[in-house]
């Protein structure tokens, strides 16, 4: 009979110490990453610092202050998930609003993603564009991980309206003929 106050005692501090967490976690998305008491960080998160740094870098035009910031909080994110492929791909795109053209240090963050996420299906278009967009800056290696990215987003229906739509909406005539070579050699492979 003993056993059942322990049992009871132990369920109500599980589910007070998981109310704390949950709490924490709430406040560290929406604190910018960390939530703390006093000068000391209880929790960190990764997606805490990705989100105010995704909204530095968007656009008009970010200042040269917003992407330093959001490089800041990307490495960050980095520092608490190294997987986090936006968080790479961030400081890739800060690297090309810093430099005006993608740097060799922008093409090894970018190689970087490619390492982590061959096929990445919640930023594979924006990462494609983006290769196409800086198409000469990207070394023979990169472009084919971008091709072979496109190709597999190709095969699945869903993502093929959202292909067509980048491909035609990219501003930099190299990338344009690139991405119509790509579209020319997956349609004709579905003709056959």
């Amino acid at each position: 009979m003993s056993a059942r106050p322990f049992r009871i005692a132990l369920t109500a501090a599980l589910a007070a110490s998981t109310a704390v967490l949950a709490i924490l976690c709430l406040v560290a998305l929406n604190a910018g990453g960390e939530a703390r008491l006093g000068p000391a960080p209880l929790m960190k998160l990764a997606a805490g610092y990705a989100r105010p740094a995704e909204q530095l870098l968007a656009p008009p035009a970010p200042t040269p202050e917003a992407v330093a910031e959001a490089e800041r909080l990307s490495r960050r994110a980095l520092a608490q998930f190294p997987y986090d492929n936006s968080s790479w791909l961030r400081l890739a795109y800060a690297d090309r609003l810093r430099n005006g053209r993608l740097s060799p240090q922008g093409v090894a963050l970018l190689r970087r993603s490619y390492d982590l996420a061959p096929i990445d299906i919640y930023a594979g278009t924006w990462r494609l564009r983006f290769v196409l967009e800086n198409s000469q800056s990207i070394p023979r290696d990169v472009r084919k991980s971008a091709r072979h990215e496109f190709e597999a987003l190709w095969r699945d229906y869903t993502y093929r309206g959202e292909l067509l739509q980048m491909a035609g909406d990219l501003q930099n005539p190299a990338g344009r003929l690139s991405a119509g070579l790509w579209l020319n050699r997956l349609e004709k492979s579905v003709a056959k």
